[in-house]
């Protein structure tokens, strides 16, 4: 994905915890504030919760773990990524994968 500096720029003055997700549901971009947030509850490697993460499969998994309300965000996440050109803001909790690294 191309990334104009102006762009970045924009997503990086967000306080908003933004990540751009591919298709498939892998992350192509995530901003500053995103960053923080994941140091600030986990500490996650970003091969979780960074460019090159698939979130969707995170969701995935949180379904297939129980985690509460796991469930209402994968079926949003697959509805956006299914209509082409939707954008969507949401409220997303942290959720814990297995391996122990936090998620946003």
């Amino acid at each position: 994905m191309q990334k104009p500096a102006d762009g970045y720029a924009i997503l990086n003055s967000l306080a908003a915890h933004v990540a751009v997700l591919n298709p498939e549901g892998s992350i192509l971009f995530t901003n500053e504030a995103w960053n923080r947030f994941a140091q600030e509850n986990g500490n996650p490697p970003l091969t979780v919760v960074g460019p090159g993460a698939n979130y969707l499969a995170v969701y995935i998994q949180a379904v297939f773990d129980g985690a509460p309300g796991a469930q209402a965000i994968l079926s949003g996440i697959k509805d956006i990524l299914e209509a082409e050109g939707t954008r969507s803001v949401w409220n997303i909790p942290v959720i814990h994968p297995p391996n122990g690294a936090g998620s946003s």
